[in-house]
This record gives C-alpha cells, sequence and structure tokens, in this order.
C-alpha cells in the first residue's frame, strides 16, 4: 500500500496548537461585520441610484439579497484566509481542509437523516413544551418571502444554501473557531461550545435547539475525521433537502 493510500484511509487528527488564536478569530469576525455593513451599504445604494425597491423583492434568491448573502460568506472566507491561512506555519489544511477517511462518505447521508431526526424530535416536543405553539421555522419565509419559487430560484438557492453556505460556515465555525475552543477547553467542551456557538449565530431563538443538536454532530465529525470537509457534506445534503422541501411547498 502507497503511502497515499494510507493518508486516505486513516483518520487525520487535528493540529493540537493551531497558528492562531483568539486575536486572530476576534480581528476576524470584526472584518465580517464591517464587510457586511460596507457591502450592504453599496447594494442598498445602488438599488437607490437604479430605482429598485429591495422591499419588492424580498425572495432570498431575488439578486439583491442574493448578491449580499453570497458577498457575506465571501467576506467570511476572506477573514479566515487572512488571519489564519497567511499566517506562518499555516495553511488551508490546518483549518480542516485536509484528507479524510473515505467511509465518511457513505457515512454523511446516514449523519444528515440523524439530524433531521434530532431537529424533528427537538421542534415538535422541547419548542412545543416550552412555547405552548406548535413549531414554524421562520427561516421558511426569509427564503420565500411568502412567494411562490420558481425553477431559477431552487438554482440559485441550492448553489447559495446547499454549496456556498455549506464551505463557508464550516471553515468558520469548525475551521477557525473549533481548534482554538479545543486548545483551551478540551475536546468535549470544544464541541458543545462550537455547537452553541453554531445555533446563536442564526439569530432566530426557535431554531437555537435544533441547530445546538446539528453543531454537536458536526462538530464531532470534524473532530473524529480530523477534517472539515465531511461536516461540509453533511451539511451541504441538509440544507438541499431542506432548499428541495421548501420549493416544493410553495408551488403546491
Amino acid at each position: 500500500m502507497s503511502q497515499d493510500e494510507t493518508i486516505t484511509e486513516m483518520p487525520m487528527t487535528l493540529p493540537r496548537d493551531p497558528p492562531w488564536g483568539w486575536w486572530e478569530i476576534g480581528k476576524a469576525l470584526l472584518l465580517i461585520i464591517v464587510g457586511v455593513i460596507i457591502l450592504s451599504l453599496i447594494v442598498v445604494g445602488i438599488s437607490f441610484i437604479i430605482h429598485t425597491d429591495l422591499g419588492r423583492t424580498p425572495k432570498l434568491s431575488s439578486l439583491p439579497l442574493f448578491v449580499i448573502a453570497t458577498g457575506i460568506y465571501g467576506i467570511v472566507v476572506l477573514a479566515i484566509y487572512w488571519f489564519a491561512v497567511r499566517r506562518a506555519g499555516s495553511s488551508w489544511m490546518q483549518v480542516g481542509l485536509r484528507p479524510f477517511a473515505w467511509w465518511w462518505v457513505p457515512l454523511a447521508p446516514i449523519l444528515t437523516f440523524a439530524q433531521f431526526l434530532g431537529m424533528f424530535v427537538i421542534n415538535t416536543q422541547l419548542v412545543l413544551r416550552f412555547t405552548g405553539k406548535a413549531f414554524e421555522n421562520p427561516q421558511i419565509e426569509n427564503i420565500t418571502g411568502g412567494m411562490r419559487l420558481t425553477p431559477t430560484d431552487l438554482v440559485l438557492l441550492l448553489l447559495l444554501v446547499a454549496v456556498v453556505a455549506p464551505i463557508a460556515e464550516e471553515l468558520l465555525f469548525r475551521g477557525l473557531v473549533y481548534p482554538v475552543l479545543r486548545r483551551s477547553w478540551g475536546v468535549t467542551f470544544a464541541i458543545i461550545l462550537s455547537a452553541l456557538l453554531f445555533g446563536l449565530a442564526h439569530v432566530i431563538p426557535v431554531l437555537i435547539p435544533g441547530l445546538f443538536f446539528v453543531g454537536l454532530i458536526l462538530a464531532w465529525v470534524r473532530e473524529r475525521s480530523g477534517s472539515v470537509i465531511p461536516g461540509m457534506l453533511i451539511h451541504a445534503l441538509q440544507n438541499g433537502i431542506i432548499i428541495i422541501a421548501i420549493y416544493a411547498q410553495s408551488n403546491l
């Protein structure tokens, strides 16, 4: 067996001491916040100049919102590159873009199903018990704007939500932040804190319990595989299925 074959079959371990820390994470988050503000102002300014009412194009797949969302994820990746990848002794492999054992690929759909099952139980039982109301996902309204989705909308949403978002979010939460949490508090607390940050970052209170559960699985996968790529695959499968379901529901 060649050395390359051995690498792809054996789980990769995370670096014990990533060449970045909390200071770099803070600067990356500041760049993301400033970049989002500037990008939003640019899009709003252009819309004003060309007399386009953003309120009349509420779908996430509408050009202004699609540009803003894609730009935000681009800024996230740029921040990770600038404050982590460019550091001495670092690389994209250090943030998790590295080989992993082949069996994570067939395992991904199983873990995706586990995530859906866990979210279903949490959303239908836990949320109902504490709020007294049936669970309603506010992201559906954010994505569709209460409008019917077209096949073009479906393609754009799959590109954004099932491709771009999983790459950027896994690089941020499991690539940039998780190794520092792991170094500071160990594996167990790092998995829990990473999942909590992942849920809170979506800033929708009713979704936090379910997203926390999803974050636990994704952080565990990051730890066990040594790579962010299996998590990207699971994340993409979950988001893609959700988008297809929302598309189908909007066309009933």
